[in-house]
């Protein structure tokens, strides 16, 4: 046989558990969260019971502990909280902690709100909030950081660019339009070329021997200024 998958609280206090913010109920952050359900929706139930009504309660909890032991379940009720005995086993140990904390001389009714492990549990759960908006706030600052690094480069890029208008005398012009119709391309892409090959040397400027091509790479970079 299949197990339905059923709260022993009942509906009520499942519906009651969606509003936990609320009042205050919560589970154990540190535990899977189909626990963290179970330990709300107990809190919720227990809400207003006395020390006899959580006995009560515990000891129901128990026998449905047992009466899951043999239940079948599918694969999938791993992902929707684990299996029936493992639910009900998180449902019986948070009955238990609450009758322990009602006989222990605390309210005379249970109430998430003066519990001290939920106080606890609550502000353990404020502080992972914490942390995360720490982490979101820094991964958003660092993309930020990034965006603004990339503007940056490609606005420097556009001022470093240089364009000119040339007037060449006319033996120039002749030899530069010669080279640009031997090795197909403009005037300009000749010049550019050149002079992304000129190297800055103790006697002057000189270009290295090269062949001028339209993928032509960037010439070899001028050595730093001394100074």
């Amino acid at each position: 046989m299949i197990a339905l998958r059923t709260w022993p609280e009942g509906p009520a206090a499942v519906a009651a558990a969606a509003l936990h913010s609320l009042n205050g109920a919560t589970g154990d952050p540190a535990a899977p969260w189909a626990q963290q359900t179970a330990q709300r929706v107990v809190q919720l139930a227990a809400f207003g019971l006395g020390p006899d009504e959580i006995r009560a309660r515990a000891a129901e909890a128990w026998e449905h502990v047992l009466g899951a032991q043999d239940v079948l379940f599918e694969e999938d009720d791993e992902e929707l909280g684990g299996s029936p005995d493992l639910s009900e086993r998180w449902r019986h140990a948070e009955w238990q902690r609450l009758l322990e904390l009602v006989t222990a001389g605390g309210a005379p009714l249970y109430e998430p709100g003066l519990d001290p492990q939920v106080t606890a549990w609550t502000e353990q759960r404020r502080e992972q909030q914490r942390r995360q908006q720490q982490v979101q706030a820094a991964e958003e600052a660092a993309r930020t950081e990034r965006a603004a690094a990339q503007a940056q480069a490609a606005w420097q890029e556009r001022v470093d660019e240089l364009h000119l208008e040339l007037a060449l005398d006319a033996a120039t012009g002749r030899r530069v339009r010669a080279w640009a119709q031997r090795y197909g391309l403009t005037p300009g892409q000749v010049v550019a070329q050149l002079v992304q090959h000129a190297t800055d040397r103790p006697g002057g400027l000189a270009v290295d021997e090269f062949t001028p091509g339209p993928h032509e790479a960037p010439g070899p970079a001028c050595p730093a200024d001394p100074e």
